[in-house]
Parts: structure tokens; C-alpha cells; sequence
């Protein structure tokens, strides 16, 4: 869609809605509307917030807002450079489980890790009981923050058994054995920013 015909549109579905409702809420429905219609197509690229304010005559503060709130809901993503694209739905088969590495790589985005801790020790009784250890033995604990495009999306905490005598083998116990064995917790962008705040040691406001 020409940037004139897109910036029309939004225009005058913000004019449709009821009055009363929060300025930036308008344009987040706008543009959802148009993105979920298929009018602004997937994987392309949106304007940047300072000509969108400046066709639609809003506020940057009302255009960040919406964007923000589309990307909270799954329909834009940050690209390095400031650029925002419409996400591209990935098709995934309940019926196999893939890595994180696996499932950013799907959608586009390049996958890393920040490490948060590695340790040696015993386990506790759930993790004994759970992986079938005697309370003597001895688990590595892996515990990292798993990242897309740089940014934080997962905490992954896994647990290894030390190699077993005579093996020189570490053996990790599956997810579906013990889903604290090896997990990665996801979550949204507010409560994941609270989150990595404090495993980052930053402030949040």
C-alpha cells in the first residue's frame, strides 16, 4: 500500500471510532485493523513514528503509545535500526516441540543468551526425587536470559546431572520428565521488563 493511501485509511478509521476513546487507542485499532485485514501486509515495514505523526497530525508520545501496544499484542516487532514490522504468523505443529534457538530463527529474529549463573550442587529433594537421584549426588544448575534481536525474551533454567561414574557423560533429564529440569519461561513485555530489570540490576520506569 502507497504510504498516502495507508496514511488515509488509518486517518479515517480513527475518525470513526467513538468519541471518548484515548487518541492512541484509535490508532492502535486503526492500524490493527489494517494489519489483521490484510491491508497492510506482513513483514513489511511501518513508517517511522515522526512521519506517521506528522501525516495523522498526532503526537509522537500518541504514536509510541500505539505502536507500543501493537507490539505487546504480537502485531509489530522492533527491528535493530528503530525499524517497526508487521510480525509474520509462524505455522508450528503442536506435535513437535522446537528450541528457543529453533522458534526465533522461525520467526526471523536472531537468538543469544545472557548468562545469569553456573553452579554445582546438590539437589534438592523435589529435584532428587523428580530425576531419581541419591541425595549425595551432585547437578550442575544453568540459569541464563534468552534474547531475540538483543532483547530480553525468556529466562531458561536448567539442570544437568554430573556425568555419572565411568561415563564422563552430563545427562540432562527432558522437559517432559520434570518441567523444572530444563524450561524456558516466557512472558509479555511489561512483566518482562520487571523481570530483567532485576536480574539486570537497572531501574524500570
Amino acid at each position: 500500500m502507497e504510504r498516502q493511501q495507508l496514511f488515509a485509511e488509518i486517518r479515517s478509521r480513527i475518525d470513526a471510532f467513538e468519541t471518548g476513546i484515548p487518541l492512541h487507542k484509535k490508532l492502535k485499532m486503526a492500524l490493527q485493523d489494517l494489519i489483521v485485514s490484510n491491508r497492510i501486509k506482513r513483514g513489511s515495514t511501518l513508517p517511522g513514528e515522526r512521519a506517521v505523526a506528522e501525516a495523522l497530525i498526532l503526537s509522537r508520545v500518541t504514536v509510541r503509545k500505539a505502536l507500543e501496544l501493537l507490539i505487546q499484542d504480537g502485531h509489530l516487532r522492533r527491528r535493530h535500526g528503530a525499524k517497526t514490522e508487521v510480525s509474520v504468523p509462524v505455522e508450528k505443529s503442536l506435535s513437535t516441540l522446537a528450541s528457543f534457538s529453533e522458534d526465533m530463527v522461525a520467526r526471523g529474529l536472531e537468538p543469544g543468551c545472557i548468562w545469569i549463573s553456573k553452579e554445582i550442587g546438590r539437589p534438592s529433594p523435589a529435584e532428587a526425587m523428580a530425576l531419581a537421584l541419591p541425595p549425595n549426588a551432585d547437578i550442575i544448575r544453568l540459569k541464563r536470559i534468552r534474547t531475540a534481536d538483543g532483547e530480553p525474551a525468556a529466562i531458561a533454567r536448567t539442570r544437568w546431572r554430573l556425568p555419572l561414574r565411568g561415563t564422563g557423560k552430563a545427562q540432562c533429564v527432558a522437559p517432559a520428565g520434570y518441567t523444572t529440569v530444563a524450561f524456558e519461561t516466557c512472558f509479555g513485555p511489561r512483566q518482562r521488563a520487571l523481570e530483567m530489570c532485576g536480574w539486570l540490576t537497572v531501574a524500570h520506569h
